[in-house]
Formats: C-alpha cells, structure tokens, sequence
C-alpha cells in the first residue's frame, strides 16, 4: 500500500513541519482538498497547477488524490432539479481537470449534503443518479483519473449511499472503469459494517482509501480496528493508496496529530 496524507489536516503554516514529518515516515503522497489550496479552484491558471504539483513533487511526493470537492458550495447539488444538477456537473468537471492536471488517480465524492435525496421516489433518485455518475465517470476518464463514491452515515446528514453496500449497488449499476469506492474505515466503523466481508465485497471495486476516525479525529485514536482493516487489506493484496484524512484541530499542534495518525498507518497498514 501506499501512503497519504490529506492536507485538511494541518494548516498551511504548518505545512513545511508536516512534510518533513510525512518524509521521515516514509509517506509517498499527498491528498488534497482544492479549497485550501485554491480560493477558486474550478478557475485556477495552468501554470498555479504545476506550480503546485511540482511543489510536492520537488519534496518526493505524489497527489494522490482529491477531496471536499463541493466544499463551500451548499447550491451544487445532485437532486435538487436539473439546473441545480448541470451547474454541479459543470463545476465537477472542472475539478476533475484539475485532478488530471495534477496526476491525482482519484477524486473522492464525499459531499452529503450536496447529494440528500429527501422523499423523492426511489426509481427516480435512481435514474438522476445513473446519469450523473456516468457523465462524471466519463470525464474522469478523459482526464485519466477515477471518480470514488464515498458512503456517508446519517450521522454526517446524508440520506443517499449511506454504506458500503449501497455504494457498491451503483457502482456495479454502471460498470465504469471511471467509477469506484472509496472505502472510508471511519465510516465503516460508525456504520458498524463487518471488516472481511465488507472488504471482501468491495475489494474489485476499491479506486481509494481513507485511513480515518468517527467525525475525522485524529488518526489511531482508538475507535477505530485499524489492525484488523489493514490486515484484510494486506490480506487481498490492496496496494493502492491509503490515505490518513483527519481535520485540523485549532492551537498549532496538527504536526504532532499527523505524526501520532503516521505511526499507526505505518505499523498497521504498510508492510
């Protein structure tokens, strides 16, 4: 497996300790969410790209991917109608540009609350769906990188593709190399999802991982059976990236969290 960290971990003035840390525990990657990069990046200039992409690259790192791809934009949704919906394609598409841009292999749809379905009739919400996810894994694609559907609990205020499973219906729905999962082990643990036949189920279909806690703590912070995930992963021969998301926590100490959340991704997951 190879090893991330999602800058919404730390803040930026934090960022030049938290390389180094993320180089001493052999991390190969990094995840990013545009937003704290970018303060518009559906608009960002080529060459901001590269300069960002060869920032991490100059250090020994890799995007791996990206996240929080709708944050800051509660009027991008999926089925609240379909002027609503072709703006959130028209935007989605950009970001996965982006993606492509920076060499990130995927991008991880999280955004509950940009994809609630309220009471529509199930038939509907699955027909809105099949489309939209077809045209965003098409112009993943076009841009050699890969959507990953994440299954967000009710306890994050989502209402569509609440687990695993669910996930794994509409991914198999399509059947597009531009769509996979992203299996999330915090998620899991909240939804109190069995570790081997879940990962059974989901391993042709995993394009990410994320290594995380209930409600993004920090990383190894003992909810979690990272020992048990990792060794079902390591067991299927999972050799994609694995991710650490985590949030940020105010005061400066973010360095010493992403170190704790490496020491147990390193003992647990890469071997």
């Amino acid at each position: 497996m190879k090893l991330a960290v999602s800058n919404i971990a730390w803040e930026p003035l934090e960022e030049p300790a938290v390389r180094e840390i993320m180089r001493r525990y052999g991390a190969a990657g990094v995840e990013i969410a545009p937003t704290k990069v970018w303060g518009s990046p559906a608009d960002t200039e080529p060459d901001e790209v590269t300069a960002v992409r060869r920032s991490w690259a100059k250090d020994g790192f890799k995007v791996a991917a990206l996240q929080s791809l709708l944050f800051a934009h509660p009027e991008l949704t999926i089925f609240d109608g379909d002027a609503a919906r072709a703006a959130t394609e028209q935007y989605l598409e950009k970001i996965i540009q982006l993606a492509g841009r920076l060499g990130a292999g995927a991008l991880v749809f999280g955004s509950p609350k940009n994809r609630l379905a309220g009471t529509k009739p199930r038939a509907e919400i699955e027909q809105i769906a099949r489309g939209f996810f077809q045209r965003m894994a098409d112009a993943a694609v076009a841009s050699n990188t890969c959507f990953c559907l994440e299954p967000n609990p009710p306890e994050y205020g989502c209402d569509y593709v609440t687990n695993v499973n669910e996930a794994l219906s509409v991914i198999r729905d399509i059947d597009h190399p531009g769509l996979r999962l992203n299996l999330d082990t915090g998620i899991m643990t909240m939804n109190r999802e069995p570790v081997e036949p879940t990962i059974e189920a989901a391993f042709p279909w995993i394009g990410h991982v994320h290594l995380s806690e209930p409600r993004l703590a920090t990383v190894g912070s003992g909810a979690v059976d990272h020992r048990r995930i990792g060794r079902a992963l390591n067991n299927f021969n999972y050799t994609g990236w694995v991710s650490i998301e985590m949030r940020a926590q105010a005061g400066g100490t973010n360095s010493s969290s992403v170190e704790t959340a490496l020491r147990a991704a390193t003992e647990f997951y890469v071997i």
